[in-house]
């Protein structure tokens, strides 16, 4: 199944961006392209009901969200090997959010910690390994229930709110024009800048709380 694609049209329909019915007619038209995950957005483009615009907003929340699940996985594991505390892995996704609220811009918590002298670059390749093992995906529902549980999501929900705040008026953005009416760079250049993975230097604030 298409699940970026799918997703895309179910964030559409949160925002009343296409009705509910427009969303079940496009995942019907797009049955038999089932690995494919541009086949809906492509379907809701032609029918005139999103934008690419619009696609391109709400790929960046849900690859955002996608990113923070994958941050909340990193951190639960590198508390459970003692690399860091939870008191430090809360205000590393604190810091994240705040980076994020001011810049529109996602750092990764990998990056934070490592920034930040809390993680070493080698801790953080082994919880890399780690996560990306089969087991890791069959945690990954339990482990963000329990960090929501514990109390670490870090301004995880703040995140979401400023990404899809700006995902109704996407179409009116200076982005939008860059994207529908520039040349390739331009438009390279605005597709980028809307990249949520782009990632941040740590400022040196956080370095002073952490010591």
């Amino acid at each position: 199944m298409n699940r970026l694609g799918f997703a895309i049209g179910e964030l559409a329909v949160k925002h009343a961006l296409i009705t509910p019915e427009a969303f079940d007619k496009a995942v019907k038209a797009c049955a038999d392209f089932q690995d494919n995950d541009d086949a809906i957005p492509d379907y809701l483009i032609a029918q005139g009901l999103l934008t690419k615009e619009n696609i391109h907003k709400l790929s960046a929340v849900i690859k955002t969200k996608q990113a923070r699940q994958q941050d909340i996985i990193f951190g639960n594991i590198a508390l459970k090997k003692g690399y860091i505390t939870k008191s430090i892995m809360q205000l590393a996704m604190d810091e994240q959010a705040a980076l994020f609220k001011s810049s529109k811009k996602y750092t990764r918590l990998s990056d934070i910690l490592v920034d930040a002298g809390m993680l070493s670059p080698q801790q953080r390749d082994t919880i890399i390994v780690e996560q990306n093992t089969p087991e890791s995906d069959a945690i990954a529902e339990k482990t963000r229930s329990s960090a929501a549980t514990d109390g670490v999501d870090g301004g995880g929900s703040s995140i979401d709110q400023h990404m899809e705040s700006g995902v109704v008026s996407a179409s009116h953005s200076e982005d939008s024009e860059n994207i529908a009416n520039g040349t390739s760079e331009t438009k390279q250049k605005a597709l980028e800048s809307i990249k949520p993975e782009k990632i941040l230097p740590i400022p040196k604030s956080f370095h002073q709380v952490l010591n």
